[in-house]
């Protein structure tokens, strides 16, 4: 069958839409679905807590213009991430712009402003990046607008 894929993790026959692109793979897609995905990599994420926290802390080393580039929104998720960590805020099931159900690392918290640190619009990892392509599309289209004044 074209356009159809098991995923090795929970062998469901899915779309290739729903991997990811791998261009080393032969068929150019990854093993696991994207939601197997995302849970591998939650589970990795819990049960070696001590190493993300070692790589994301050696990445900022070598990296501090980067990381130094937006100190509101970094204030911004890192007080989302405390308070999702002492319980004080939960992230919810499913994605409330699409119903889609999702993994828990699988939905973001959209700050619309960081300094209203615990204001987020919760959205699955597609609706959120959806949201910033129109936003990244709408400033490019204003930026480049013809005055109609000049015409």
């Amino acid at each position: 069958m074209a356009g159809i894929k098991a995923c090795s993790r929970c062998g469901k026959h899915k779309p290739l839409a729903e991997f990811n692109l791998n261009c080393a793979a032969r068929d150019e897609r990854q093993s696991q679905c994207k939601l197997c995905n995302v849970l591998s990599n939650d589970e990795w994420q819990k049960a070696n807590r001590e190493r993300k926290a070692e790589n994301n802390r050696r990445w900022r080393e070598r990296n501090p213009e980067k990381a130094k580039q937006h100190p509101a929104k970094e204030r911004a998720r890192t007080a989302l991430r405390l308070a999702l960590q002492s319980g004080e805020i939960e992230k919810p099931a499913e994605c409330p712009r699409c119903g889609k159900q999702t993994a828990s690392l699988d939905v973001h918290g959209h700050h619309p402003d960081y300094e209203q640190y615990l204001e987020v619009e919760w959205l699955c990892r597609w609706c959120h990046a959806a949201l910033h392509k129109r936003r990244k599309d709408e400033a490019h289209s204003t930026s480049h607008s013809i005055d109609p004044g000049l015409t």
